[in-house]
């Protein structure tokens, strides 16, 4: 029987770095395909694929994306991604396909990932999931800044939101996030790095372990280690900029 094609899914969580690793990814997509593999171009924004979680979750719940896009037609908006999933694959049919968007770990029920399964068509791939974690409390506080950077936003009361960053938060029940994950793709094809450890064993940068994880090549894992994630992504923003509009 012919073995399935990978499939790699970095589902965040929030504040472990996963910007810093989108836009690397996205800057290198080159590099990335000469080695087979393809970095999925997002709807809404071309690095962070947001709009795998907002499709996915049940249509009451809410989440940064939602409310920042406002997107009230789940079910068209559905069919929309799903076709836009297509058209990647069909665009790239001998890569393994990695996406990245970390308002994935911000789903919580078995049937949200069903629908993320159909969603990226997971029956035809060997999934592999990406969860990187960190220090529980840091993680709350740095969510918590993250809330009140955006004016009128503050954290929320309500035990169930995506804005509850009290210390017995669901954002932090790590334990139900990895058997979530766990249960949909298989224990043996979850992957957890430890955020902090991780960055305390490569000099602060967490690019290179999350390269590690879905078999990046060397070459690739190299430019990492020089990768100023504030600099050179707004030079990489310009960059796209200009070709979007096709400045020159």
């Amino acid at each position: 029987m012919t073995s399935k094609k990978r499939l790699h899914l970095h589902i965040g969580t929030h504040k472990t770095g996963s910007t810093a690793f989108q836009y690397f990814m996205r800057d290198h997509a080159r590099v990335l395909s000469n080695a087979g593999f393809s970095f999925y171009e997002g709807m809404k924004e071309i690095e962070n694929h947001l709009e795998l979680h907002v499709a996915a979750m049940r249509p009451e719940r809410m989440s940064f994306s939602k409310e920042k896009y406002e997107i009230a037609d789940i079910e068209s908006f559905r069919h929309e991604v799903a076709n836009n999933v297509s058209r990647h694959y069909a665009a790239h049919p001998q890569s393994e396909p990695i996406f990245s968007a970390e308002g994935l770990a911000l789903l919580r029920y078995p049937d949200e990932l069903r629908t993320l399964g159909q969603l990226i068509e997971a029956e035809r791939f060997d999934v592999r999931v990406l969860l990187v974690l960190r220090n529980r409390q840091a993680y709350l506080d740095s969510m918590r800044r993250q809330i009140l950077k955006v004016p009128g936003r503050l954290p929320s009361q309500e035990p169930d939101s995506h804005r509850y960053v009290e210390d017995d938060s669901w954002l932090v029940d790590y334990d139900h996030i990895r058997k979530l994950w766990a249960d949909e793709f298989g224990p043996d094809n979850l992957t957890v790095i430890d955020y902090d450890a991780a960055r305390a064993a490569n000099d602060g940068n967490i690019i290179p372990p999350m390269l590690d994880a879905i078999g990046a090549p060397t070459n690739l894992k190299n430019k990492s280690r020089g990768y100023r994630h504030n600099v050179d992504t707004r030079w990489a923003k310009i960059r796209r900029w200009v070709a979007k509009h096709k400045a020159f």
